[in-house]
C-alpha cells in the first residue's frame, strides 16, 4: 500500500559508527518507550481498538449492558482516525482506492446502526497497515546494522622516496592490490588476501559460525569481519562496492523494494477495483429502490452491505 524508498544517504551517516564504541548519551528506558509508541502509533491504536471492539461485543451481546456498544463507538472512532489520514493521502492525490473505500464502508454501516462491522473493518485495516509499518522498521535496522559492519578508513601502505608508511585512507577509496593492514580489534574494510602475518578473524556477523577462523598467507578475508589476534596485511581483491558484505547489503535491500507479483497487481487494480466497487454499489441503490420498488432504507442498506462485503478485508 506504500511505496517507500530507502534512503542510502541516511543509512551511511548512522551506520558508520565505530565498532566497539561506547554509547553517548543513551536514551532512558522510559523515553525509548515512548519514543516506541510514538513511532508505532497506529500499530497501537490498532490493538486498543481491538480490545474495545471484543470487549464491547462480549458486554452488549453476551451480557446485554448498554456500556459495550460505547466500547465500539469508541473503537469505531479510533479505526477512523488512522483510516481517514490514509484516505485523505489518497485523495490528496486525486486518486480514489482501498483506503477510501474502507473508511466509506466503515462509515455507512455506522450511519446505518452498525457499527460493529464498521468497527471491525477498520480494525482490520490499521491492524494491517500497522504490521507493515513494523516489518518496514525491522529490515531497515536490518540494512543499518549490515552497513555498520564496514569501517570508514583503513591503513594502506605508500611508498614515498623509498620509505614504506601507513596511511590512512578512507574505505572508498582502496583499490585492487592496495597492501592493508588490519590490526588486531579492527574489521577488514574490503575482501582481501592475506600476504603478511596470520591471525584469527571473527567471522560470525558473516558466516554465523561462532569460532573464530585461523587464516594464514593466501587466506581470503571477507570484509566487516574482525581481526582478534595478531596484526594482518592483505592485498585488496575488491573494491568496497564489490565486497561480499556490499553484495548482501544490495540483496537484502533489493529484497525489501521487491513487490510480489500478486502485490504489483493488486496495487495496479485498487483505483479501478474502488470505482468499479462504488458505481455497482449506486447502481444497486437505484436498482432496489426504482427498479424493485424497494423503500429506501432497504435500498440503502442493501447498496451499503455491498460495500462492506466489497471491501478487501472482507474479501481476504
Amino acid at each position: 500500500r506504500r511505496e517507500e524508498t530507502l534512503d542510502m544517504a541516511e543509512i551511511s551517516s548512522v551506520g558508520v559508527a565505530k565498532v566497539g564504541a561506547p554509547a553517548m548519551n543513551a536514551p532512558a528506558p522510559a523515553a525509548e518507550s515512548r519514543s516506541w509508541l510514538i513511532a508505532h502509533l497506529e500499530l497501537v491504536g490498532a490493538i486498543v481498538a481491538g480490545a474495545l471492539l471484543g470487549l464491547g461485543f462480549v458486554l452488549s451481546r453476551a451480557a446485554n449492558l448498554d456500556f459495550g456498544s460505547w466500547l465500539i463507538w469508541a473503537s469505531l472512532a479510533i479505526g477512523m482516525i488512522f483510516g481517514t489520514r490514509a484516505a485523505w493521502e489518497t485523495l490528496r492525490k486525486v486518486r480514489v482506492d482501498i483506503d477510501v473505500l474502507m473508511i466509506v464502508g466503515a462509515g455507512l454501516a455506522a450511519w446505518i446502526g452498525h457499527p460493529t462491522e464498521g468497527a471491525l473493518l477498520l480494525f482490520l485495516f490499521i491492524l494491517s497497515s500497522g504490521l507493515e509499518d513494523l516489518a518496514m522498521e525491522r529490515t531497515n535496522r536490518e540494512v543499518k546494522a549490515l552497513h555498520a559492519l564496514l569501517p570508514t578508513e583503513a591503513l594502506v601502505r605508500r611508498e614515498k622516496n623509498g620509505v614504506v608508511e601507513w596511511v590512512g585512507v578512507a574505505a572508498e577509496e582502496l583499490a585492487t592490490g592496495d597492501i592493508l593492514k588490519i590490526r588486531p580489534g579492527e574489521r577488514a574494510p574490503v575482501d582481501a588476501r592475506v600476504v603478511s602475518g596470520e591471525s584469527s578473524m571473527d567471522q560470525s556477523a558473516i558466516t554465523g559460525e561462532s569460532v573464530p577462523r585461523h587464516v594464514v598467507v593466501g587466506d581470503e578475508l571477507f570484509a566487516g569481519t574482525i581481526n582478534t589476534d595478531d596484526p594482518l596485511e592483505a592485498v585488496v581483491l575488491r573494491p568496497v562496492s564489490e565486497s561480499s558484505l556490499a553484495r548482501i547489503l544490495n540483496l537484502v535491500t533489493s529484497a525489501r523494494e521487491l513487490r510480489e507479483p500478486v502485490q504489483r497487481t493488486i496495487d495496479r487494480l485498487g483505483q479501478p477495483y474502488t470505482i468499479a466497487v462504488f458505481a455497482i454499489g449506486i447502481a444497486t441503490l437505484l436498482i432496489w429502490r426504482y427498479g424493485l420498488g424497494r423503500e429506501w432504507v432497504d435500498a440503502t442498506t442493501t447498496a451499503i452491505t455491498l460495500l462492506i462485503v466489497a471491501s478487501p478485508c472482507a474479501l481476504v
